[in-house]
């Protein structure tokens, strides 16, 4: 019982020879030629011989597909094997695997020189960061223990206990023991 639409008349030759038990090529239906290549898809019957498989695997563009053209299975290994014989598969396999390790060190090597750059970005912005914050940062002139904040008298005194200098607020001037009179004069 076949689903619908029915097969071709050329798939109803081929199921023929099938069942008196004839191996034949799906294109050219010759039984004497060795049949190199068989799909890979256990219910496709499509076989072809070697004067056939070289033109079998193209789509109807003109370019080579890499699948069966009755069923769509993906048969690119066995269509190399088919051709160029069993040791091909180990070329193009070898091939393949030195390109795309080359690729893989290629962009490892980029990578890795990306890291670098982002590493002395990090520093230079961290140095950066740190200059600012060094120029931005209120300190005392004598310890220069940064101080966050301070309310009320700009005349201030270090809060460190061996530093105690008394400087002005707005010019950072270290007035020794008491700040209160330059502040007045400024």
């Amino acid at each position: 019982l076949w689903p619908s639409p029915r097969p071709s008349e050329s798939l109803n030759i081929e199921l023929v020879y099938m069942t008196a038990g004839l191996v034949c090529c799906s294109i050219c239906l010759d039984e004497v030629e060795r049949v190199v290549f068989n799909c890979g898809n256990i219910s496709c019957t499509y076989q072809l011989c070697s004067s056939c498989v070289r033109d079998a695997f193209n789509d109807s563009s003109g370019v080579n597909s890499a699948q069966c053209q009755m069923c769509h299975t993906p048969t690119a290994m066995d269509m190399i094997s088919a051709v160029c014989g069993p040791g091909a598969i180990k070329a193009v396999e070898s091939k393949v695997r030195s390109s795309i390790e080359f690729s893989l060190r290629t962009e490892m090597l980029k990578k890795e020189a990306a890291k670098k750059d982002i590493a002395e970005i990090n520093v230079k912005a961290r140095k950066l960061f740190n200059d600012l914050a060094e120029e931005i940062n209120l300190k005392c002139p004598r310890c220069k223990v940064a101080f966050t904040d301070y309310d009320g008298c700009n005349a201030l005194s270090c809060g460190v206990p061996n530093c105690k200098a008394a400087f002005c607020a707005i010019c950072l001037e270290d007035c020794g023991t008491d700040a209160h009179a330059h502040v007045r004069a400024k």
